[in-house]
């Protein structure tokens, strides 16, 4: 018992608990959402929005960070469809809070909202699941550039598009959210 203890308490520092503080970044940016049903359904092979989005890092050492995103969209193929969603990331990577590149990724919980005026009334759609999210950066004294990607469970998606009778097989459609982000450490 006392070599494992003895050997946690020499890895503490690796973990940079006893040499990091923590971290909070507030950010803005620009993200792509994009679903894919397949040809058959929609007029341009792909469905896919244009957001702003804002978001909110928390980051206790080099290795762990917790990031919330917000974003409000409008379809780049119907100007009908619009919503908000927001995403809450878990993610382990390396020199998340230290000045240089740094890398991620890890699981993803998120809900969209979106409204769709193309019926005679309004049509309301709620999307929740899982993802998993896969990033890097670079940070430069306070500020941070980030680019990441996240592949959402599609179930809600495929119910969507089925609802607007739609064949389609699970495997038909594809759901990600990409963003470009830039922050600033407080």
């Amino acid at each position: 018992m006392k070599p494992a203890i003895t050997l946690i308490l020499l890895a503490l520092p690796m973990f940079g608990y006893a040499e990091q503080s923590s971290v909070w970044r507030v950010g803005g940016g620009v993200s792509f959402l994009y679903n894919d049903p397949d040809s058959s359904y929609s007029r341009s092979d792909e469905d896919w929005q244009k957001a702003l989005h804002a978001s909110l890092d928390y980051s206790h050492n080099q290795y762990l960070m917790a990031r919330s995103t917000l974003y409000r969209f409008d379809s780049a193929v119907n100007d009908d469809i619009r919503g908000w969603g927001g995403e809450l990331q878990f993610l382990a990577g390396l020199n998340l809070n230290g000045e240089g590149a740094r890398i991620y990724t890890g699981p993803v919980l998120f809900r969209e909202s979106r409204k769709d005026k193309t019926a005679i009334h309004d049509q309301h759609h709620v999307f929740s699941g899982t993802g998993w999210n896969i990033g890097g950066g670079y940070q430069w004294q306070r500020w941070s550039f980030d680019l990441s990607a996240t592949i959402r469970d599609n179930s809600d998606y495929v119910d969507y598009y089925e609802e607007k009778n739609v064949d389609l097989e699970d495997d038909d459609v594809w759901a990600t959210i990409t963003t470009a982000t830039i922050s600033y450490q407080l």
